[in-house]
């Protein structure tokens, strides 16, 4: 949990600044509070931003950051700060969604990867991504919630 009042602050601001929700701010911290390298690719999908605001986000958050590169890491005198901030049982937004997995999941899936060749590519001089086929699979579960 976020306890230190000065990064919820930061967390906020860095949320307000690109339109990222503050829940996958934290995520992005979380998936590197263990200090190691990842991918920017990486981030992108399991963030589900683009890369613009991922960018964005990166450069509000620099003091904490190894310079850009191909890869996102914290400096090591940042990781034992980012670590602070999670529990043993936060949870990214990535897992929160799991239980949307359930059958309907499965079948939609299944039709999403059969019609997969189908799908419309995105212009990326508009900063478009497609979204994964499992993505668009848990939406649809979602929407069968209600």
């Amino acid at each position: 949990m976020v306890n230190n009042k000065a990064m919820r602050g930061r967390i906020l601001q860095v949320s307000k600044d690109t339109g990222i929700p503050a829940k996958k701010v934290l995520d992005f911290l979380f998936y590197l509070h263990v200090g190691d390298p990842i991918e920017n690719n990486d981030l992108l999908q399991r963030l589900g931003v683009s890369k613009n605001a991922l960018n964005q986000a990166k450069e509000r958050l620099s003091s904490l950051l190894e310079q850009p590169s191909k890869t996102t890491q914290l400096k090591s005198d940042a990781v034992e700060e980012v670590r602070g901030l999670f529990g043993s049982d936060y949870k990214t937004e990535e897992v929160l969604w799991a239980f949307l997995e359930d059958e309907n999941y499965k079948k939609t899936l299944e039709l999403l990867k059969k019609h997969e060749d189908k799908r419309l590519s995105p212009e990326r001089k508009y900063d478009q991504f497609t979204a994964t086929v499992e993505t668009t699979a848990r939406r649809t579960s979602l929407l069968n919630q209600s």
